[in-house]
């Protein structure tokens, strides 16, 4: 999908060119609930869905991306805000399986306080309220898209976002292409879940 890109972008991209951003490492654990279509271990990091589909931090056929929570708990409700925004009801959605990562960054830029210098550009409100879905069906990146685009295209390995299910948790959206050497997501429990779905 060929989308219009937001004009937000260039400016972050010129801004991290001319003040770039302090990157911070961060390593633990992180949670990622998926369908059955996607719960195979070699399926589960590969970002081709959000690449295909896109999603609030990845435009669709931008670039690869992986997210996840910081908790358990926040992973499991994101399920069913999807299921809300296509009007079924939670006991209609599908089977579920919930892995946990293990995760190793060296270049995380944290926007759950968005750093002062984005902050005359955009609002967590703003980028945790628009409807991307609709943005994109429309032909446009959305705001969110362009401002992980940007971070994306300036080498950043991942973003730690407010999550937009259950505020004030957290998610991380890893960038796959942007691993540097040193950097790892490791699936914890890989060879067990790789007996289950062979």
């Amino acid at each position: 999908m060929k989308l219009k890109p937001h004009p937000l972008y260039a400016r972050v991209v010129a801004l991290l060119r001319t003040k770039p951003l302090r990157y911070r490492k961060w390593s633990g654990l992180g949670f990622r609930s998926v369908t059955l279509e996607y719960a195979g271990p070699e399926k589960l990091l590969d970002g081709k869905g959000s690449l295909r589909h896109g999603a609030r931090w990845t435009p669709p056929g931008g670039f690869p991306s992986v997210s996840l929570s910081l908790d358990q708990r926040t992973s499991i409700a994101e399920a069913p805000r999807i299921a809300h925004y296509y009007g079924l009801r939670e006991e209609a959605l599908r089977p579920r399986v919930l892995y946990a990562v293990d995760v190793r960054l060296q270049r995380v830029i944290d926007l759950t306080s968005l750093p002062s210098r984005l902050r005359p550009l955009v609002s967590l409100a703003e980028l945790l309220s628009e409807d991307w879905r609709k943005i994109n069906d429309a032909d446009h990146e959305s705001t969110g898209q362009g401002l992980a685009r940007a971070f994306h295209d300036s080498g950043c390995e991942g973003l730690i976002v407010p999550s937009a299910a259950s505020a004030p948790d957290k998610n991380l959206v890893v960038f796959n292409r942007c691993l540097l050497h040193g950097s790892s997501l490791e699936i914890c429990g890989e060879d067990e879940a790789r007996e289950y779905f062979q």
